[in-house]
């Protein structure tokens, strides 16, 4: 099948999908349609009417669109988390239960190795593996799974178990955080405890720091006692940069002007200005910090750059907006905004996409985990793609806020004076014929479309149908 496998619409909004050679591959016959995260070029996944199936892309139908949500696609392996009356099992791809469908919530977890699927059942958590058979009982009051190790919680004390359920080492305490390192495949845990401290444990068990708190200030010491952050802030965080080499970012003043210090104990940077968050990318961190000054007039200004942990600038602190925009293995990218304008820039400062946007809203659609630009360029709108592909031309006078739905991301417009809504793929989902449209919200998500035409308001739900 083609890379750039799309679903495609037609003139009565159903989706299916025909070649380069006009060939039907499937049928035009489903109201959604989307790509598996991860395997874009393999499945789809539909609905027709309230359910849901998968399809590969060369039309054959792997999953009939029986189920109520299919949430999770393990793509090597070919499994599928399907939920069934609010119920959810697992199905492979010869449809095929693996896991029936008895559980209130399913996760998976793929080392190199092994896959693990962790379970909930009546607010106990269990394992199974990829046969579905059972591997740690349903005991536990939470379950994660990092390379080889498994943390296991129960009545507050975690342990860490190895892949043959040797346990490794038991501790009680208020919180135990994880960090990986893909590279060495270990994993380092965090222990925070009720009055405060912590200790930093490797996945051997060996303790490596602990974080104390003496006369009312912040501290960190090695196993010996030894003193390697002295005892003089009110803020220490821990950033982990691989799972041997870990960084300390400590606050005299809440959230300014922080100390950087090396797991050794190394003062490696300071005053770098106010901290907003910190960045990891390709095996580093980087910190998004802002500069502060004030006019003459007591005006604030904020200037917004990026650091590496000794401090030097990798981005110029020259933006008076400045974020993370897209991130994956071979790019980082960052939205900012100069002299009134809006543009993409890489992790080297260079332009992306060039400063000519008056607005830049960026969304994700995390059913998808795909990028997106809602655009507004000389008074109109369109709907960009992260890398700048057009999806939606620019010709919307008017917006409305994206519509998150079960379908995903659908965003309402206005154009010469007509109402429409169009999805993350610039199709028309609602055609721009309506006078006015409303989505009341039940908590965070509408449930109900209301559409005005010719003085009356219709109500459609979001399978467009009407009420």
């Amino acid at each position: 099948m083609s890379k750039e496998f799309k679903p495609q619409q037609n003139t009565s909004l159903k989706f299916g999908y025909i070649d380069a050679e006009g060939k039907e591959i499937i049928p035009f016959e489903y109201d959604r349609m989307w790509n598996c995260i991860g395997a874009e070029n393999l499945f789809v996944r539909v609905r027709k009417e309230e359910n849901y199936g998968i399809i590969r892309t060369d039309g054959k139908i792997i999953l009939q669109p029986n189920y109520d949500s299919i949430d999770l696609i393990v793509v090597n392996q070919q499994f599928f988390i399907c939920e069934m009356n609010k119920k959810f099992g697992i199905v492979d791809a010869e449809n095929k239960i693996i896991v029936p469908f008895e559980y209130n919530e399913i996760s998976a977890d793929e080392s190199e190795t092994k896959l693990f699927f962790t379970l909930k059942k009546e607010n106990k958590y269990g394992v199974v593996d990829s046969s579905g058979q059972l591997f740690l009982p349903f005991e536990y009051d939470s379950i994660n799974i990092e390379h080889n190790y498994l943390i296991v919680e129960k009545r507050k004390k975690h342990s860490i178990l190895d892949f043959n359920r040797k346990l490794i080492q038991s501790f009680k305490c208020k919180y135990c955080t994880n960090y990986s390192d893909n590279e060495t495949n270990k994993i380092l845990l965090e222990i925070e405890y009720e009055d405060g401290t912590f200790n930093i444990v490797r996945s051997d068990g060996k303790y490596k720091l602990s974080k104390v708190k003496k006369d009312n200030f912040w501290g960190v010491v090695d196993e010996n006692q030894k003193i390697v952050v002295p005892f003089k802030y009110k803020e220490i965080k821990v950033l982990d940069q691989d799972s041997e080499n870990l960084f300390f970012i400590a606050y005299e003043k809440y959230n300014y002007d922080p100390d950087i210090f090396d797991g050794n104990g190394k003062k490696i940077s300071s005053n770098v200005g106010e901290f907003d968050y910190d960045i990891y990318y390709k095996g580093k961190y980087y910190l998004l910090m802002q500069h502060l000054r004030y006019t003459y007039y007591g005006s604030r200004i904020t200037k917004n750059g990026l650091i590496d942990l000794t401090g030097k600038i990798v981005i110029k602190f020259i933006y008076n907006d400045l974020y993370t925009y897209h991130q994956d293995e071979d790019i980082l990218l960052f939205c900012a905004k100069r002299k009134r304008k809006y543009g993409v820039i890489d992790i080297e400062g260079n332009n992306f996409l060039p400063f000519e946007y008056d607005n830049l809203s960026t969304e994700i659609d995390w059913d998808t985990h795909s990028y997106y630009f809602l655009a507004q360029k000389n008074r109109k709108w369109g709907f960009m793609k992260w890398d700048g592909t057009i999806l939606f031309p620019f010709i919307i006078d008017k917006i409305s806020k994206f519509i998150y739905t079960e379908e995903g991301y659908l965003m309402g417009g206005e154009i010469n004076k007509k109402w429409g809504i169009i999805d993350t793929f610039g199709n028309t989902i609602v055609p721009f014929i309506y006078d006015d449209l409303d989505y009341p919200q039940i908590r965070s998500e509408p449930t109900v479309l209301r559409l005005k035409k010719e003085g009356k308001w219709i109500d459609v739900n979001f399978h467009n149908k009407l009420k």
